[in-house]
């Protein structure tokens, strides 16, 4: 229940949010990509505030990329359905390797819980 609250709360502002961009269509994907979150993270209210975070930064599509992103080591680009930065490519991974294996929908989900292990949500601003 408290996932569909913050989906439709997500929805109702991005139908809102008009004058921040173009709206996108919402990914075929979205429900295997919710799948795969709730996988990753639970259903508990750990995995509703990462559908969330999901949902705010990729519209639940597993093929997002923006590559306008600079990070502090020179990358550029974040990708997938956290849009994961290159800054978190392992050592010696090309930028371009990195971004495949982040629009895999299990492998940027896997990557996510990483990253919020070891800094909880302040790669995604810090809320949910």
């Amino acid at each position: 229940m408290l996932v569909l609250v913050l989906v439709l709360v997500n929805l109702a502002l991005w139908l809102t949010a008009g004058a921040r961009g173009a709206r996108r269509d919402i990914s075929a994907n979205a429900p295997r990509a919710a799948a795969v979150i709730r996988a990753e993270f639970g259903t508990g209210a750990l995995g509703a505030c990462m559908l969330g975070i999901a949902w705010r930064e990729s519209r639940l599509d597993p093929r997002a990329v923006n590559w306008s992103d600079h990070h502090s080591d020179g990358s550029r680009g974040s990708f997938g359905l956290f849009q994961i930065g290159a800054l978190w490519r392992d050592r010696g991974e090309s930028v371009g390797h990195f971004a495949d294996r982040m629009l895999d929908a299990r492998a940027n989900a896997a990557m996510a819980h990483r990253l919020y292990l070891r800094a909880r949500l302040s790669p995604w601003g810090g809320y949910c």
